[in-house]
């Protein structure tokens, strides 16, 4: 009672510290924690109910808010797209998966150069932690399920350049990044539909009421869902990362997945973005063991599979702002994780040379002043109809190609830099 009595900070600390970690025995017993790693030497046992809050996920189970079950309802009403986890396998397993590859038919899992992005790659400083990436060996596989929307079907569009006409009826959701793509960049200037908000997850992504800032020029607090729901855009940009990097990385991409199709749900005829994750810079990755570059990567190599060349693209914008060792620059970074102002404008910029076009109904020239340039756009729209259907019926690397040889001016193919 003495103790209590001089020492009553040390004591309650004791007696939380014993709290927290009856309620990990309890989470773990009860299987809502099996997921976390346990490392006693880097974090107390009872660091997991704080992982767990974070997730939403309580030693009890999991409380999942309406707008989280309304997603899964909607996954479950007639959903003919995979949603088994994904796709990695180890160098441990790799002659189990030898050999049944060898028993099924063997599928084209390759894109063409064309129609994706290359991950960036970065230096490894050997400092990362091993609880929050993936296990080395660790290869991502594309999703082969006929019915799953992830999955190639042969039919590929090449990423090329636009103009900003393009955007008109795209929303562009995501973090704090995104926020600064419309803050900063000419984007902000009524051209296209942005939903984001600095420190929003992929965890809370449902719930969360982002920043919302019309084409029209509207602005408020929208969810996600519910930008998603009240109209319909013919494209939709999603990135969001960089915060869950504290969390491993099969969970992270297990739930951005299920995001993916639930946005395929609301959107049947968008083009959707899967845009990979800004990385940080050099000093950045160096001195930080969960928020650097390689567990980035690691991580794009993963959203990288979710791409099918047909109606999701997998775009990766470090190929314009990373350096030689694939390091966000000093100079453009004012905090080693956000790009500076005047920064943002080389994203918008790498949109434009980076953007799928399926037929004249996702995108036209911008209109031209007279008369006989009206008529050379309309010439222009139907060669890309002619393009984009030539691009349906035919399969692989062949497919981009003859989208390619019909193109026109306005329809470049992308100027890779990756």
């Amino acid at each position: 009672m003495n103790f209590f009595r001089r020492a009553p900070l040390t004591a309650v600390l004791i007696g939380t510290g014993i709290l927290f970690t009856a309620a990990a025995f309890v989470g773990r017993r009860n299987g809502f924690y099996n997921e976390y790693e346990i490392n006693e030497l880097e974090r107390p046992f009872f660091a997991q109910v704080f992982q767990g809050l974070h997730d939403k996920v309580y030693p009890w189970g999991e409380t999942k808010s309406a707008a989280q079950e309304e997603a899964e309802a909607l996954l479950a009403s007639g959903d003919t797209a995979s949603t088994e986890s994904p796709e990695q396998v180890t160098t441990a397993s790799s002659e189990a998966a030898t050999e049944a590859a060898s028993e099924e038919p063997k599928v084209d899992l390759n894109l063409p150069a064309s129609s994706t992005n290359a991950v960036v790659q970065a230096v490894d400083y050997g400092n990362s932690d091993s609880n929050y990436v993936a296990p080395a060996g660790t290869v991502w596989q594309r999703d082969t399920d006929p019915g799953s929307i992830f999955a190639t079907n042969g039919t590929y569009y090449p990423l090329q350049q636009v103009d900003d006409s393009y955007f008109k009826d795209a929303i562009f959701i995501g973090d704090s990044r995104t926020e600064g793509l419309y803050v900063y960049s000419s984007m902000r200037n009524g051209i296209t539909t942005f939903d984001a908000k600095d420190s929003v997850t992929i965890y809370g992504i449902y719930d969360t009421a982002l920043d919302f800032y019309g084409v029209d020029g509207t602005t408020g607090s929208k969810t996600a869902m519910e930008a998603l729901q009240e109209k319909q855009y013919r494209k939709v940009y999603f990135s969001v990362g960089v915060n869950e990097l504290g969390m491993p990385t099969q969970d992270y991409f297990d739930h951005y997945k299920e995001f993916i199709q639930v946005i395929r749900k609301l959107q049947p005829d968008a083009i959707i973005y899967v845009e990979g994750i800004m990385h940080v810079t050099g000093s950045y990755a160096r001195s930080n063991s969960v928020y650097n570059n390689t567990n980035i990567v690691g991580r794009n190599e993963a959203l990288s599979t979710l791409a099918n060349g047909r109606d999701i693209f997998y775009i990766d914008m470090n190929s314009a702002v990373c350096d030689a060792d694939g390091n966000l620059p000093e100079d453009i970074s004012y905090d080693g994780v956000h790009l500076k102002a005047s920064a943002y404008e080389t994203w918008h910029q790498f949109l434009l040379q980076n953007a799928a076009v399926r037929s004249a109904e996702d995108w036209q020239p911008a209109a031209q002043e007279t008369s006989e340039e009206g008529s050379t756009q309309s010439q222009e729209a139907s060669t890309a109809d002619t393009a984009a259907a030539a691009a349906s019926s035919v399969s692989g690397t062949e497919a981009a190609q003859t989208a390619q040889s019909t193109e026109t001016p306005q329809q470049s193919t992308q100027e890779t830099a990756q």
